[in-house]
């Protein structure tokens, strides 16, 4: 297990949460006792009334599995693989989080003198929630094996400054502002939005994910949705100093098949851009095969929407393969968090070597974000791990020549080279695991 102090480093707690977290947990013991379970199966109880609830919900499935949860019979790595691939325990607080939401959205539906009636009710309800869901986080937090870059050598020497990454995503602009408060080493430029999307806060976890790793980056949130993503790269463009785009989207689709503008744009981007994209989240191949994990579980597909980003995907790197720039596009593959097999939920390149030799395994199925206070899981979020070791790469590059001189290919072509070999095949895993310290070695003396 990590030491505090390497915990605390990965995670970047700051002293006051982590004070939080052993208070409530000394509070909880190893388990909650039956009083606290109690309380907590009474407020989704009181909830589910005040609210109309209508038919299940599934926090209270979470807190049964929680009681008959064997925890003190395992221990140390043991005791990891059974809260995470056993109990999905890491899962349990965004779902947590999804209740606590439905229930405030049902709330204020209710009439104004029903809610002030009521709404004490509600918010002592939600706290204890609350405190459920932090239990489960801490627990999860104890036995986490941390980021699987090997990457300790790299991250204590460089931290991202002067390295620009552009992150294209949607986001929810005030958690921005809280994001920009809480990396004061970071700078996260204005959101540059394009068109109407949503806001959602998929690209503030993202750039979570890219700060826990490079904390001093630059970050350029770019915001778009699918009939503005042309405008959004026609931007890129314009930024000579984004060397980095992380995209955890799907790629642009015009009519069913891969846009040309957004081909074409995309290409003048590799020119002079790394470009990390997240493979997907289908729980098949490239080709629409279900992954052999899910075939031996007895398991279709994920039914994910963006599936047709799979045919997009294949068509853009066919159309690419024998440029010079084609290196610079890089895929980050879904891994468990123990990396010894893909996520439940991954895309995997198959068959599609083009794919696979531009593709790399990241655990990404337990990554906490600070913006959701949650761990996240999903290609989404392997992504930006990927992204953030390319930025550490880049400016050991820069520093060490002056300035940048060698080109971006060398810095993909680095971890190419390092790249460890996983205990999955290149039609699961790609190239392997990510091994930064490797790679920067390579970088210092090829």
């Amino acid at each position: 297990m990590y030491n505090k102090l390497k915990h605390k480093r990965i995670f970047q707690l700051n002293n006051f949460t982590v004070i939080g977290i052993l208070v409530f947990c000394l509070s909880f013991g190893v388990r909650a006792d039956l009083n606290q379970v109690d309380k907590v199966k009474q407020a989704v109880s009181d909830l589910k009334t005040i609210v109309h609830w209508p038919g299940e919900d599934d926090v209270s499935s979470l807190v049964s599995t929680y009681e008959g949860a064997e925890l003190d019979k395992y221990r140390g790595q043991e005791k990891a693989r059974y809260l995470m691939n056993k109990l999905n325990m890491h899962q349990w607080g965004n779902k947590i989080t999804e209740f606590k939401n439905m229930v405030e959205l049902l709330f204020s539906f209710e009439t104004e003198a029903y809610q002030a009636e009521n709404r004490y009710g509600v918010q002592a309800a939600l706290h204890a929630l609350t405190q459920f869901k932090t239990s489960i986080n801490s627990l999860v937090t104890q036995y986490h094996p941390g980021f699987n870059l090997e990457s300790q050598w790299l991250t204590s020497q460089y931290q991202g400054d002067g390295i620009t990454i552009a992150v294209i995503d949607v986001f929810e602009p005030a958690l921005l502002d809280k994001q920009r408060t809480h990396y004061p080493q970071a700078h996260i430029e204005p959101v540059q939005a394009f068109g109407n999307p949503v806001s959602l806060n998929h690209g503030n976890s993202v750039i979570d994910v890219i700060l826990t790793i490079a904390p001093h980056a630059t970050i350029v949130p770019i915001s778009a949705e699918a009939k503005t993503y042309n405008q959004a790269m026609t931007y890129l463009l314009t930024r000579n100093d984004v060397l980095i785009v992380n995209m955890s989207r799907g790629f642009a689709e015009k009519e069913g098949e891969l846009d040309t503008t957004f081909a074409t744009l995309l290409k003048k981007t590799l020119v002079s851009k790394i470009v990390i994209k997240s493979l997907g989240n289908t729980g098949t191949d490239l080709d629409g095969s279900v992954t052999p994990l899910r075939q031996r579980l007895g398991l279709s597909d994920t039914g994910n929407l963006f599936a047709y980003d799979l045919q997009l995907i294949k068509t853009f790197v066919s159309s690419v393969e024998y440029e010079k720039y084609a290196s610079n596009l890089v895929f980050a593959i879904n891994l468990n968090t123990f990396a010894d097999e893909v996520a439940l939920s991954a895309t995997i390149p198959g068959q599609n070597n083009l794919v696979a030799y531009q593709s790399f395994g990241i655990p990404a199925e337990a990554v906490y974000s600070w913006a959701t206070d949650n761990y996240e899981s999903g290609s989404s979020f392997a992504a930006p791990q990927l992204t953030a070791v390319i930025a550490l790469l880049l400016q050991a590059e820069q520093q060490k020549a002056g300035q940048f001189t060698y080109g971006i290919e060398r810095i993909v072509g680095a971890l190419k080279q390092t790249a460890r070999c996983s205990v999955l095949d290149s039609s699961e895993s790609g190239l392997g695991l990510v091994n930064g310290d490797k790679a920067l070695t390579f970088l210092v003396n090829p």
